[in-house]
């Protein structure tokens, strides 16, 4: 295959982690593919360039977007211009429903008044990945994703199907044959729950560390975002606080505390973190995130992708997400969420504790990692709330045997590039290219 540009539009870190995974697979099918866009540390570390820092669009509800608007409209116009120029051959934008819609309408439409049109210019094929949660709210959104789009990638084997109707009623009434066809919904896997075995060894990580194998740790997840960490990291360290109270009250033992973040975030980090008691490991190596997920035998996390990584790890936690008044009444209009994390959404019933909004205090969370915990790790006590999450999760999600060899083709990251590429050909073919 020739050497091609791929545009990427991954403006959050979540994201920019998740298409790197397909950007290292279709660079090992085109090792000479350029690479541009919009992405954080893990796209630069292939070789992109971003147009922007991503940090700028971590904002964390309604009330933070209003605010922000200006500067996200400016930062949406600029990547749509910077993207026309640079003449992608792919373009391939990451989740953010919303604003990925924009800059992908933006490749392709060219009667908006603050973009000049050029006379002669390439439309990249364009690839959304992480389609829209369409069966939570907002239908409509799948007809408009399939009229915009070449190709969505979903993660959950029900969502095609929402857009498979959609598409075929626009093609119900498309008179002209030669119009652009509406975009075909492939599932390629979950990252998380459809990667052939969770990664990480937590003996290891412990053992590096120097913690006792009977060692109580507990893990803290702050989030991916500035705005976060800011909200979150005081709530989590008092939480913890609050629990070693707890454990001396019952004279119980006291656990360590890990977290893992990211070294952008390391400047909010340190002041919060310096002469906190108790103390708080900081892990940053990505190569060492798993093996400390899987060291925790309890964990407190704010609602997110991190709630799927430790449930498939079998690591029992609770759940917390506190947001401005505003969204959070928003966020009850427009989606109809009984439950907000991602494991509970799934089996439709509460599995993992959730504290949201008022709930979001330290010492309930403290009060259910004690519980989480038990008499402490290794003394025998095999009946308490945490041994029953962690089964229970084992249930939901068991160990998956990974084939020896020849299984990495099944691996979500390898399916989607595998789509990505077929779309691309198909496409060139049907044009003629």
């Amino acid at each position: 295959m020739t050497s091609i540009r791929i545009a990427f539009f991954a403006a959050e870190p979540s994201a920019d982690r998740l298409v790197a995974e397909v950007a290292r697979e279709l660079l090992k099918k085109i090792p000479d593919a350029e690479l541009c866009g919009v992405g954080g540390e893990a796209l630069e570390s292939l070789g992109m360039k971003s147009i922007f820092d991503i940090r700028e669009f971590s904002t964390i509800g309604a009330s933070e977007l209003i605010v922000n608007l200006p500067l996200l409209a400016r930062r949406l116009l600029q990547t749509i211009r910077t993207l026309r120029q640079m003449q992608a051959d792919i373009f391939i934008s990451v989740d953010m429903s919303l604003a990925s819609y924009i800059v992908a309408r933006g490749q392709s439409v060219g009667s908006l008044s603050i973009i000049r049109r050029a006379p002669t210019r390439k439309i990249p094929i364009k690839i959304h990945y992480v389609a829209p949660s369409v069966w939570l709210s907002r239908a409509w959104r799948a007809r408009s994703f399939v009229r915009c789009y070449d190709a969505i990638l979903t993660l959950y084997p029900f969502e095609p199907r929402y857009f498979q109707i959609a598409a075929s009623k626009i093609k119900s009434r498309i008179k002209n044959k030669a119009s652009a066809a509406p975009a075909r919904a492939v599932h390629v896997g979950h990252p998380i729950f459809d990667d052939q075995e969770p990664r990480g060894d937590g003996a290891r990580f412990r053992r590096k560390h120097l913690y006792d194998k009977n060692e109580p740790i507990v893990g803290l997840f702050f989030g991916s975002r500035g705005k976060e960490v800011r909200r979150f990291a005081p709530l989590l360290l008092e939480s913890a606080r609050k629990l070693c109270q707890l454990r001396r009250k019952k004279q119980q033992p006291e656990p360590r505390f890990i977290a893992t973040s990211f070294a952008s975030l390391l400047p909010l980090l340190r002041p919060m973190l310096r002469e906190n008691d108790p103390p708080i490991q900081l892990v940053l190596a990505p190569e060492e995130k798993d093996d400390a997920i899987c060291a925790c035998n309890v964990a407190l996390a704010a609602c997110g992708t991190i709630g799927a990584e430790l449930a498939i790890r079998h690591v029992a936690h609770a759940l917390f997400y506190s947001v401005s008044g505003i969204t959070y009444l928003l966020s009850k209009v427009i989606y109809n969420l009984r439950y907000f994390g991602l494991v509970n959404l799934l089996a439709d019933r509460l599995v993992v504790q959730e504290f949201i909004q008022s709930r979001a205090r330290a010492d309930l969370l403290a009060e259910q990692a004690d519980k989480l915990l038990g008499t402490g790790m290794g003394s025998g006590d095999s009946h308490h709330e945490g041994v029953a999450l962690s089964k229970e999760l084992a249930r939901m999600f068991p160990r998956k045997k990974s084939n020896a060899r020849g299984s990495s083709s099944s691996r979500p990251s390898v399916r989607a590039a595998d789509e990505i590429l077929a779309t691309y050909e198909a496409l060139r073919k049907k044009s003629g290219e």
